[in-house]
């Protein structure tokens, strides 16, 4: 995953390495959000990295952190991605109403053990997104998957009428 190119704006040196003015560097997302001293043990799912003092990721008030403000994933400086506050906004929500909705589970195999999510299984592209695989959902109470469906089915109904 790499990020966008930039251009320097002046000469610079990095780690001794000379970086003349107008050169265009492009940030190595990949590395940058596997970096040991900020995020420990980066090739795990370690959500309490942002929830629990002594990681250095964590900040206060857990009532506005964490979020994407300052995330490498999108972007830096004045390049930074514009639709940062809504995506925020919108993944909070969506996430809030499958977590409402529904519980998630991973599948059995024949003999009964849970199948495993494959890791790093993702598409080949520049921005990369995860492989389908496959998993179990279950309602938490009748008519909550329907009631989630029809409010989608509404937004692509919405969202068609403004196409032109």
């Amino acid at each position: 995953m790499i990020g966008f190119p930039h251009r320097v704006i002046k000469d610079d040196v990095y780690e001794g390495y000379s970086i003349p003015k107008s050169a265009v560097i492009i940030p190595n997302q990949w590395a940058i959000l596997r970096e040991e001293q900020l995020y420990p043990d980066p090739e795990s799912f370690r959500p309490e990295r942002w929830l629990k003092p002594g990681y250095p990721t964590y900040q206060e008030p857990l009532t506005t952190y964490p979020n994407f403000k300052r995330f490498a994933a999108f972007g830096h400086g004045r390049r930074i991605c514009p639709g940062l506050e809504v995506t925020e906004k919108a993944l909070l929500l969506q996430c809030s109403s499958l977590f409402w909705a529904c519980n998630f589970r991973k599948e059995k195999n024949d003999i009964g053990q849970d199948v495993e999510v494959p890791w790093y299984d993702y598409t080949g592209v520049a921005i990369s997104t995860p492989r389908k695989f496959r998993f179990i959902l279950e309602e938490r109470a009748p008519g909550r998957l329907k009631m989630l469906e029809d409010t989608a089915q509404a937004d692509y109904a919405t969202e068609a009428s403004y196409q032109i």
